[in-house]
């Protein structure tokens, strides 16, 4: 399965072997009103929080933590992600193995900043109006 997940996500942990990162961090979401059952059995402080481990970026994403020098605490959106569980082939057993859990695969990411995220473009400024002087030139009705 392929998509954009567009929570916010707090990085907690990288593990950078060079080629890619493997990323322990979490997400929240606002409970709505009517999970009631959630509320009272899940929610703290009206937020479920999920923990995502193991997650391997790749490619630009992998090159977006370096460029922006992702640490821990820092926050990320808008992933975009592979989610995959498919079975392989166990060569110690000689058979189909299933994963125990789902592999994620983020290929791309935004930063939540106020500029949209992207961080490649410069923020939009106003524009100042310049200033200019009063006009104190005379003018005459006569060409004399």
């Amino acid at each position: 399965m392929n998509g954009t997940m567009t929570d916010f996500f707090t990085v907690w942990e990288i593990d950078d072997d060079g080629k890619k990162a493997t990323v322990r961090m979490t997400s929240s979401r606002k409970v709505k009103d009517d999970e009631k059952t959630l509320i009272e059995h899940v929610a703290k402080n009206g937020y479920v929080n999920t923990s995502w481990s193991f997650v391997q970026f790749v490619g630009k994403a992998y090159n977006q933590l370096k460029k922006y020098e992702i640490k821990p605490g820092d926050r990320i959106t808008k992933l975009n992600m592979r989610i995959q569980q498919e079975p392989y082939w166990d060569a110690s057993n000689e058979q189909i193995g299933y994963p125990k859990n789902p592999r994620f695969t983020v290929f791309d990411f935004e930063l939540p900043q106020a500029n949209g995220g992207d961080l490649d473009k410069p923020p939009v400024v106003a524009e100042e109006k310049e200033e200019t002087e009063p006009d104190t030139t005379e003018t005459n009705e006569y060409p004399f």
